[in-house]
């Protein structure tokens, strides 16, 4: 199969494009988060540099999300209408799931943390069994105060505890204050990779698992810090 990978959750845009369990090609947009006007062009040059025709993509993989508004709904409005356009198979996969994966290899059990800001973290628990079904989550997604986060995982108890290992692109936030029996992932998987995308993509259409570009959408869990003001000046 041939898939296209975009991944725009964080400030640096990912864009890949794979063959079976390799990926070919891939590239990083701008850091100034000019995803919209990067984004297509950047997959037109990653074609044409392997030859390969728009038609040929046999699925499309990419991030739900959580992570920065304007880049999921950059990355997901392009997904949806290469999919449309070439009527290929579109798969969202949400964020935290592709950072628990590809973290399995050091704990079944995860807690996945990012920045959502004004002091804020998501937050979610998950754990891989050890057989090839992907991540499962172990409760909802929640969006807690920085303070109180910490506060929650000061007790040493939580070692054994699932919540004892933690990952996500919110540890810079955090990792300076964590109590040293907090256990954290290697800094260089603290942000999702498109290799663990790709395999938790292919796991999961595998199994059945596809998306409509009509009703597929990102996971925002919150307003944006605009709407929030917003409604604070009452309007």
């Amino acid at each position: 199969m041939h898939w296209l990978l975009i991944e725009t959750s964080g400030k640096v845009g990912q864009l890949a494009l794979a063959e079976g369990n390799q990926i070919r090609v891939e590239t990083h947009l701008d850091q100034a988060q000019k995803h919209a006007r990067d984004l297509a062009p950047q997959v037109q040059r990653m074609l044409k540099e392997l030859g390969w025709q728009p038609g040929q993509i046999d699925a499309v993989l990419v991030s739900l999300g959580p992570g920065s508004y304007t880049g999921l709904r950059v990355g997901l409005i392009s997904a949806k209408v290469f999919a449309w356009s070439v009527g290929c198979r579109l798969l969202g996969l949400p964020t935290f799931e592709v950072l628990a994966w590809q973290a399995r290899s050091l704990s079944s059990t995860w807690q996945v943390i990012e920045d959502a800001q004004q002091q804020r973290l998501y937050v979610q628990s998950f754990h891989i069994p050890s057989a090839p079904e992907g991540p499962r989550a172990l409760d909802a997604m929640t969006v807690q105060p920085v303070a109180n986060w910490l506060e929650s995982g000061s007790n040493e108890n939580q070692n054994s505890h699932p919540e004892g290992w933690v990952i996500g692109p919110g540890l810079p936030l955090v990792h300076d204050r964590l109590p040293s029996h907090r256990r954290i992932a290697p800094s260089h998987l603290w942000k999702p990779q498109l290799t663990a995308m790709l395999e938790l993509g292919q796991l999961r259409l595998a199994t059945g698992q596809s998306d409509s570009p009509r009703a597929l959408e990102p996971l925002y869990f919150r307003s944006s810090s605009a709407e929030e003001q917003w409604k604070k000046l009452g309007r």
